[in-house]
């Protein structure tokens, strides 16, 4: 038959005591076991619901050791516990659970005579209570003597009073209530200190003998519980024994009688005694631990206490090792080797190291990494899954498979499971596994961190990719868009041409031709009537004017001269139109600058009209008194750039200036949509200081990056007149109109 049994740690000493008593006479009993860890019953989980690896484990009784597993009465968790195991004996140890067969020790008594010794015997009157949780019944019952005795010894004593201190039943609450209490109270010195538990005396007495006034060191102190430290020199406890052994052994009968179907009483009661030693003022007490035996048997139990002291003292060693050894574990394979090492140190033949997969709730399957059966290691990483139920049942955790003593420890991280170790009973290391648990479970919880870092990191770097591909599409189709938008421009730019020409043409071909005819007419009658002289001027000058326009229209003059003239032919006009207010000067000192083919034409129109636009900006607002054109190379990029030195305008900054945007003129669009079609970048900036200044670059067609020698050139370059070199690339011009 195998027995469940439910404590909180081992490494308490209240629940190694009694766990170490049931399990000595469950061996007797030829009881097999399982003990389970860190599934309390106060902290219910709906998802799971009590003792989770009930649903794991294949046991004939359950016994909890309730008064480690629960702060509360907990009778709403009777029906709980029942469906959870059903079918089955239960037994609560330490405290009585309605409807549970019980197992706990009677205290009462023993506390009444402990305050009867202090108030009676010694004579105290000023008393502090330092407690356990509010909400504990231990804590409750004794703290319920407490008062009363102090209520009844104050009704014939006035100078009889209690103080009343919360802790949490440890040695570090203990050390923290009272420290708060003597910083508030320096001079206010208690007679005696009574404690809930030995191990919050122990903190207590630490406290005390660190103060400077000796009141306080010689204040007297009580305890309960009656632990191994409890009786040892220096400390002297007076204190109630538990005791904790024969409720392990009550215990183990009861769940045995139970199994068996024979009677069991409902509740079990275990008197308790109380024990004087030095801690409450009384004088020491010489007693013997042994009768008086043969030296053989005296120094065989002395060799024994040495042994036990030094494997003590070694397997701390170990686990301290064990631990700064998995700080640097990074992987399962890494954890695993240390755990090899600690349990070749500490001698433990059977182990099992199973880890989870899913953390939010205990799961039905585990992965068993590492096993050590019978000295015999094997390593199976994170592919051995197996099921948890189908792992218990197996007959290596039975008698029959010589390992029918089992402790199951869970790896935690806050409140997530992230595995389990089992292994083979040893009552001397239950402490130092629950250590080594602690250890295996900090380097799981960084090892799954690191693991979830680097898997989202995976993620991110898969989404980068993902992104970057649909912003490759998405500019992939911007360009599409945009040559679609540049070829439609260029359509509207050609049509536009071809009207200008068109326009051009009628004007030049048929009304100046009327308008020289009409005027050599007047010419020939003006000795006849003087006032025809007078109307053929005025024709002239018309017929001048509508030439001028026909060629604005469309420069005929670019098929005839070629670029490079007819750009100086145009800066030749423009400076006469100023009427001498504004020199004009060109240097041109590109080589086939421009596409070659059917581009050509197209690109010489664009870049004339650019030049032309900018150059009657200039003349109508910029009040400039010299205007520079120059074409050159630089960084193998061709520039072209129009230079005044007129009054200029802040508020132009292309492409940056917000108020272009807002006040983009049909001159701006134009030169815009032109440059485009060039598949340049145009540039503008104007200040009152520096004038206004254009720049078209764009990247040279072909192989041929020539640049023309320096020679004679219209004008001077810009560095002569402007102060500023032919390279500079932040430029502009005066705002299109």
């Amino acid at each position: 038959m195998k027995v469940a049994v439910y404590v909180n740690h081992l490494e308490q000493e209240y629940q190694l005591a009694f766990y170490k008593a049931f399990q000595s006479r469950a061996a007797q009993l030829s009881l097999d076991t399982v003990c389970i860890q860190q599934e309390r019953l106060d902290e219910f989980n709906p998802e799971e619901g009590l003792c989770p690896s009930s649903a794991f484990l294949s046991v004939d009784g359950a016994v909890f050791l309730s008064s480690s597993l629960m702060d509360t009465s907990a009778n709403p968790l009777t029906e709980e516990l029942k469906s959870r195991f059903p079918g089955i004996p239960l037994l609560s140890a330490g405290t009585s659970l309605p409807g549970i067969k019980s197992v706990m020790i009677r205290t009462k008594e023993s506390m009444q005579q402990l305050m009867s010794h202090l108030l009676d015997d010694h004579g105290y009157k000023k008393f502090v209570y330092v407690g356990g949780h509010e909400w504990h019944k231990d804590n409750i019952l004794r703290k319920a003597v407490f008062r009363k005795a102090i209520e009844d010894a104050g009704r014939n004593d006035p100078e009889v009073s209690g103080v009343y201190l919360k802790a949490a039943f440890t040695e570090y609450s203990g050390m923290q209530a009272l420290e708060g209490y003597i910083k508030e109270n320096p001079a206010d010195v208690p007679d005696v200190i009574v404690c809930a538990n030995d191990t919050t005396a122990l903190g207590v007495q630490k406290v005390l003998h660190v103060q400077e006034d000796p009141r306080w060191q010689s204040c007297a102190v009580t305890g309960f519980d009656d632990i191994a430290e409890a009786g040892e020199d220096g400390v002297s406890l007076t204190t109630i024994r538990q005791p904790l052994s024969l409720l392990g052994v009550f215990a183990a009968e009861a769940i045995y009688k139970l199994m068996a179907k024979e009677h069991v009483e409902d509740v079990m009661k275990i008197s308790s005694s109380f024990v004087i030693r030095q801690s409450c003022g009384c004088p020491p007490v010489v007693s013997r631990r042994w009768e008086p035996s043969p030296q053989g048997k005296l120094e065989s139990f002395i060799s024994k206490i040495q042994h036990n002291q030094i494997r003590t003292e070694l397997l701390e060693r170990y686990v301290s090792h064990f631990g700064q050894s998995l700080i640097q574990a990074d992987s399962i394979v890494a954890v695993v080797e240390q755990v090899k090492s600690f349990l070749a140190a500490v001698e433990i033949q059977d182990f099992y190291m199973l880890i989870f997969d899913a953390v939010d709730r205990l799961p039905d399957k585990a992965f068993l990494t590492y096993q050590k059966e019978a000295g015999v290691e094997s390593f199976f990483g994170m592919e051995n899954e197996l099921v948890l139920k189908e792992f218990f049942a197996s007959p290596r955790f039975s008698s029959q498979g010589n390992s029918g003593r089992s402790v199951v420890y869970y790896f935690m991280s806050g409140q997530e499971r992230l595995g389990m170790m089992v292994y083979r009973d040893d009552p001397l290391i239950h402490a130092q596994m629950c250590n080594c648990g602690i250890f295996i479970a900090g380097a799981l919880n960084r090892i799954r961190t690191l693991e979830k870092e680097k898997m989202l990191n995976q993620l991110l770097e898969a989404e980068v990719q993902k992104r970057t591909h649909e912003l490759v599409q998405t500019n992939e189709e911007l360009v599409k868009e945009a040559k679609k938008r540049i070829e439609v421009e260029a359509q509207v730019l050609k049509i536009g041409e071809l009207e200008r020409k068109r326009f051009s043409m009628d004007l030049h071909d048929d009304i100046c031709q009327r308008l020289a005819g009409i005027s050599m007419m007047c010419a020939g009658m003006a000795s006849q009537n003087e006032k025809l002289a007078e109307l053929s001027s005025l024709i002239d000058e018309t017929l001048r004017r509508t030439r001028q326009y026909a060629h604005d229209s469309f420069p005929m003059e670019l098929n005839a001269l070629g670029l490079e003239k007819a750009i100086e032919k145009l800066c030749d006009t423009a400076q006469r139109q100023s009427y001498g207010n504004t020199k004009v000067s060109y240097s041109w000192k590109l080589v086939d600058g421009l596409d070659q083919g059917d581009d050509r034409n197209r690109n010489e129109i664009n870049l004339y009209r650019i030049i032309q636009e900018a150059l009657n900006n200039s003349l109508r607002h910029a009040k400039a008194s010299h205007i520079d054109v120059s074409a050159f190379e630089e960084d193998g990029e061709a520039k072209l750039v129009i230079r005044d030195d007129g009054v200029g305008n802040p508020d132009i900054d292309y492409p940056s200036s917000r108020k272009v945007a807002v006040k983009t003129g049909v001159g701006l669009q134009s030169m815009r949509y032109r440059v485009d079609q060039l598949g340049a970048v145009l540039k503008i900036s104007s200040s009152k200081e520096a004038g206004t200044s254009v720049v078209v670059s764009w990247k040279k067609s072909g192989n041929d990056t020539r640049s023309v020698p320096d020679g004679p050139s219209r004008g001077c370059p810009p560095s002569e007149k402007l102060g500023q070199g032919p390279g500079l690339v932040s430029v502009g011009c005066h705002p299109p109109s």
